[in-house]
This record gives C-alpha cells, sequence and structure tokens, in this order.
C-alpha cells in the first residue's frame, strides 16, 4: 500500500512539472509569434497623451510597427495624431446621442446595401451582412475582427451599420459607417477594406504588399528610381483623371508616364503591382468617383506623391502637409493644370523632391499607415462610438438575430440551413 501512495505521488510530480512544462512553452510560443517582449521593453514615450490617458510606450524600431498588441495606452501614446476623425464625429454626435431606433430607422430600405454589426463582450456579430461590391465588405468584417481579436483589452459593447460604397451617407447623424466623407461632414469613418486585402485590381493582403514594398524599395533607391510622374487608371471616374492624361499626352513630356486603362481589356504593359508604383521618383494620385483606396498604397513608397486638392476624407487625411518643413505631399490645383511647371520644379530641386519623399514614407508608410495604427484606430473608435450611445446597447445578444462572425465567414451568410 505504501508503495503504491509512493509511485502515485512520484507520478503526480511528475505529471505538475511536465504540465508546467508544456504551459510555459506554449506561453513563451504565444509571446515570440506576437513579439510581445520586444514591445514590452520600448522606453516611455514624451508624446502628449489624450486626457485621462497615460501613455507609455514609444516605437523603438521598425519590428514594433505592426504590433497589433498594443494598450489604449500605447496606442495614443505610439500614434498621438491619429485619431482626429474620431474625435470630429464624437463632438458633433454628442448633441445627439444615438439609440438603437435610430439604427432602426437608417436600416430601413437599406437592408441590401448595409452590413450591421455587433460588439459584445469582445466577440463580434453580424445581425445583418450585406453582399456588397466586390470583396469588400467580407474585408471589413475581417480586418474589425483582427482588430478585436488582438486587443489585450476588453471593448465596449457597440452596434453600428457600415456600408462599402465610396463615401459615407451624408444625413446630418446617422450610425452608418462609411469608408470616407465630404470635408464639411462628420459620418464616422471605418478603416480601409484595403488593409485585409483588395484581390479584384490584383492587390494582395496588406501585409503580403508590406513585404513587397520593402523589397523594392531595397532594389531601387531614391537615387535609381525613374525620374516620371507616374499614373495608370480609367479617366471616366472624374475630370481631374480626364486632365492629367490630356496634358501629359498633348506636351509629349518625358516626365510623364501616365495612361488610361481598360481594365476589361488590360494590355500587358499596363500590369503594374500596386508596389512597382515605388519604382518610381513621382507618383500621381487622384481621387476616382469618390475617394479613392490607392492613396494608402502610395503612402509607403519613397516617392513624392503629386495630387489635387481632396473633395473626399479619410481616417489619414488630416495627415498631409502640402507645404512646411514637414511637407509630405505636393498639391496642385484641381485640373492639373500646373502640373508641367511642378514637374519641372521638383526634377530640378532634387533635394526638394528627397524630403518630400522621405517624408511621406516615415509619416505614413513606417508609422500612421501600418497595420499596428490600423487596428489601434479600430479600437479607438469602436471607444468614441461607444461614448455617444445610450445605455440600451448593454443587452445581451439575441442568437436569433445575429450570428458569431466565425460561423458568418464560413458560411457567407448570416442564415443557412443544415437540412
Amino acid at each position: 500500500m505504501a508503495m503504491r501512495l509512493n509511485r502515485f505521488r512520484i507520478n503526480l510530480v511528475v505529471g505538475i512539472l511536465l504540465a508546467s512544462l508544456v504551459l510555459f512553452y506554449t506561453r513563451e510560443r504565444i509571446l515570440n509569434a506576437f513579439n510581445i517582449e520586444k514591445f514590452r521593453t520600448q522606453e516611455p514615450t514624451t508624446a502628449v497623451p489624450k486626457p485621462g490617458i497615460v501613455s507609455t510606450t514609444s516605437i523603438a524600431n521598425d519590428s514594433t510597427l505592426d504590433n497589433l498588441l498594443r494598450t489604449q495606452a500605447q496606442c495614443v501614446g505610439d500614434f498621438p495624431d491619429l485619431y482626429e476623425s474620431i474625435d470630429r464625429s464624437v463632438a458633433h454626435y454628442q448633441k445627439h446621442p444615438l439609440k438603437r431606433a435610430d439604427l432602426e430607422k437608417a436600416f430601413q430600405g437599406h437592408e441590401s446595401a448595409y452590413t450591421w454589426v455587433i460588439l459584445h463582450n469582445n466577440q463580434l456579430y453580424v445581425r445583418s451582412r450585406h453582399r456588397g461590391f466586390q470583396s469588400r465588405v467580407q474585408a471589413v468584417l475581417a480586418d474589425l475582427h483582427r482588430a478585436v481579436l488582438t486587443s489585450p483589452e476588453r471593448l465596449p459593447n457597440i452596434e453600428f451599420l457600415f456600408d462599402t460604397a465610396d463615401s459615407a451617407p451624408s444625413e446630418t447623424y446617422t450610425p452608418v459607417f462609411g469608408l470616407s466623407r465630404g470635408l464639411d461632414e462628420r459620418a464616422f469613418l471605418i478603416s480601409d477594406f484595403g488593409y485585409w486585402a483588395w484581390p479584384e485590381p490584383y492587390v494582395n493582403g496588406f501585409t503580403e504588399f508590406e513585404n513587397q514594398v520593402e523589397r523594392v524599395e531595397e532594389e531601387v533607391p531614391w537615387n535609381d528610381k525613374k525620374d516620371q510622374l507616374f499614373w495608370r487608371g480609367n479617366v471616366d471616374m472624374n475630370p481631374e483623371r480626364q486632365h492629367l492624361v490630356s496634358i501629359s499626352d498633348q506636351h509629349n513630356q518625358t516626365w510623364g508616364n501616365v495612361r488610361h486603362i481598360d481594365w476589361a481589356n488590360l494590355k500587358e504593359d499596363d500590369r503594374y503591382d500596386i508596389a512597382d508604383h515605388c519604382r518610381f521618383k513621382f507618383v500621381a494620385h487622384i481621387e476616382g468617383a469618390r475617394y479613392s483606396a490607392r492613396l494608402k498604397y502610395l503612402q509607403h513608397c519613397n516617392s513624392v506623391i503629386v495630387t489635387h486638392k481632396p473633395r473626399w476624407t479619410t481616417p489619414l487625411t488630416h495627415l498631409l502637409k502640402p507645404e512646411g518643413v514637414e511637407q509630405n505631399v505636393v498639391v496642385v490645383g484641381s485640373d492639373f493644370a500646373k502640373v508641367e511647371k511642378v514637374m519641372e520644379d521638383l526634377l530640378l530641386n532634387k533635394e526638394k523632391a528627397a524630403k518630400i519623399a522621405r517624408n511621406n514614407q516615415e509619416i505614413f508608410g513606417k508609422k500612421y499607415g501600418r497595420l499596428g495604427a490600423e487596428t489601434c484606430y479600430w479600437r479607438e473608435l469602436i471607444r468614441g462610438y461607444h461614448s455617444i450611445m445610450t445605455p440600451e446597447f448593454q443587452s445581451s445578444v439575441n442568437s436569433n438575430d445575429a450570428k458569431d462572425y466565425e460561423s458568418v465567414m464560413l458560411m457567407g451568410s448570416t442564415e443557412w440551413d443544415l437540412a
């Protein structure tokens, strides 16, 4: 009996030791996967945080740029200028707190256009899923889910509608989130769908895009890039595009590499990966019918972006600086009439052009346009929106009314029959 008891005790101790080793090894694998240890050793930031929030970290090196595990304080400390769009919307909606009836009213008549999302106890649910244009709805949901899943803190419960058309509804008070808005509007803006992926125009997942840009920039440093203004696109989207192509064709300048393309009959020499735009010193950005999702990609290049004054704003528009020592973009008139003079100046003043290109990549490609900042934006958007919602949204989720995101992702719908 005593021997059996001793063997039992020995086996118990060995079992506990083995279990402890497995748990420790698993924990280390997870920490290494998300680069937490490096993140925890960063020096405190000197950036001024939002009121009531103490910043605790700063970006020490490029290895932390895509860290998705920042706390709210760390997000504010590392990306202090990211949240202007959210603050503007919150200030506007504080005069008109949103009720559930506001969502119901906005949804009526738009069931085929809006997607209804619920976040409850850090679990994402979909009440109604619009199939949407291209793969945008799937991308937005996946991107939001990533931000929620990697949050080290519990996020508040919210319900909202989002539309993946190029701009948000223009009503004064609307619970519908959008990709862009007019300059004088105040709708809440979601992060762009391309931060997940945009396969239709041959753009890979965003992480793979970042890898491609890194390879191109290593292969073609600034001095080896082509001294041309590059643009490809459909000129029928707006007059600005037609003006640029017309000016380039009329003058037949060596600085112009601008061309209309027909997506239905794409020629081989017009098949430029988005990362290949970085092979040019100058890249044109022109809005489409509304905003253009291309800009966030161009901002990763060590290149000068030449554009017109924006008519539509996105979460990062306020960070564009068209003049001064921090200039990171070149803005010409809406008709591009002065583009020839602008290009002559940039080609003549090489240091000026190089500095603008560096500023573009530093502020966007290496900071505010990275996935680390993008997940921080999503979480602060959730918190800001929650602050203007009435308490009735704290109730539990009806499983008959909404489905968990994981199931919706697999089934491609909020309704299915397994019979």
